[in-house]
């Protein structure tokens, strides 16, 4: 299955989810970028309903299995189009919201709160992944990384994914170790 595509004279593996982003998070302005994951997005549907047709075919010549790399395949096209999904509500949010920032590596540890997030609150609150990140002190590229890996206790709701207030207090729980008692020698 082909799975390269020129964008602008680059060529670019549908399938490959860090080489998708690198390409759209080349552009300069969120509206370049956003656009270009609209593009991409669209590129990638296009790639999985071209796949789902072949398994389509396959079925109806009677093939029960479909073949492990074609499989593979269309497990990647879904996870790509997974992330950038999420890349582009992303960047929708902050286009909604100019003021908002992006979070990167270097600031994530420095934003803090006088009292904690979790507390307090009704446990239904419905937040947003900025605002998890801003509780765990973690920057926001890591929870859109860990809510697209399921790591996070996520609620999509149309296109927006956000976190119950509740389920981060209980994931925090069963995430936080207790350290551990040292050995006498």
């Amino acid at each position: 299955m082909e799975s390269k595509h020129q964008f602008n004279q680059h060529p670019l593996d549908l399938t490959d989810w860090s080489q998708v982003e690198r390409y759209v998070n080349g552009r300069a302005a969120r509206e370049q970028r956003l656009a270009t994951a609209e593009d991409v997005l669209y590129e990638v549907r296009a790639a999985i309903r071209e796949h789902d047709h072949q398994y389509r075919k396959l079925m109806d010549q009677g093939e029960l299995v479909m073949p492990e790399e074609a499989a593979q395949y269309g497990e990647d096209l879904r996870n790509v189009e997974w992330h950038l999904e999420h890349l582009i509500e992303r960047l929708t949010n902050l286009l909604d919201d100019p003021s908002e920032e992006m979070s990167t590596e270097s600031d994530a540890g420095t934003k803090t709160d006088s009292a904690s997030p979790t507390r307090g609150g009704d446990p239904d609150d419905l937040l947003s992944l900025p605002e998890v990140a801003k509780i765990l002190g973690v920057s926001e590229s890591n929870i859109y990384k860990m809510s697209a890996n399921r790591e996070l206790p996520v609620t999509k709701i149309g296109h927006k994914v956000r976190v119950r207030r509740g389920a981060l207090q209980q994931w925090i729980q069963t995430h936080t170790t207790k350290g551990r008692k040292r050995r006498g020698r």
